[in-house]
């Protein structure tokens, strides 16, 4: 006697195991194109600023400043790269507007003065505005930690000269 032949495996078949996997894959993939939030948004434009300045491309930086403070952007890091070295920069908070178009963001920037050798941090405070779809950069100020990032007018304290040298001895004169 012949035994009957199974189809689909254990139980389901063929159709319903090709539908749970296309289910599961549109179901993946609906999460992937789900459009940006606007707290996503502000935060991709402030780590793009903030990365571009870090690295000398202050071009690309100040494409994301509002026009009306662009030069004034540019202005404070004017010293970024010759006097002023950045070692890093974390974004360490983001707070949106209840109407989602306006946030601020806190960023900490450690840097160093290229005539020493002590790492610094200062942290900057940030206003970012929506404007047809972008986020702007609008304001921004030093909140804490050390002065002169941004050009501040600084009095750098050096320590006296000590000689470096022992005093001279003459053999001649111990002699006689």
């Amino acid at each position: 006697m012949a035994k009957p032949e199974k189809r689909g495996g254990r139980g389901l078949g063929r159709r319903s195991g090709s539908w749970l996997v296309a289910s599961g894959i549109a179901w993946a993939l609906a999460g992937c194109f789900a459009p940006p939030s606007n707290a996503q948004k502000v935060n991709d434009a402030a780590r793009d600023l903030n990365l571009a300045a870090r690295f000398g491309n202050l071009e690309a930086a100040a494409a994301l400043a509002a026009p009306a403070v662009r030069s004034d952007f540019l202005a404070r890091r004017a010293l970024w790269g010759d006097e002023i070295r950045i070692l890093d920069v974390e974004l360490v908070d983001l707070r949106m507007e209840a109407e989602g178009v306006r946030a601020f963001v806190e960023v900490n920037v450690s840097w160093m003065r290229t005539s020493e050798s002590n790492l610094r941090t200062t942290r900057i405070a940030q206003v970012w505005r929506e404007r047809d779809g972008d986020w702007l950069l609008t304001a921004e100020e030093r909140v804490a930690g050390d002065v002169g990032i941004f050009g501040e007018p600084v009095e750098v304290l050096r320590p006296a000269a000590e000689p470096r040298q022992f005093e001279t001895r003459r053999l001649k004169a111990l002699v006689e």
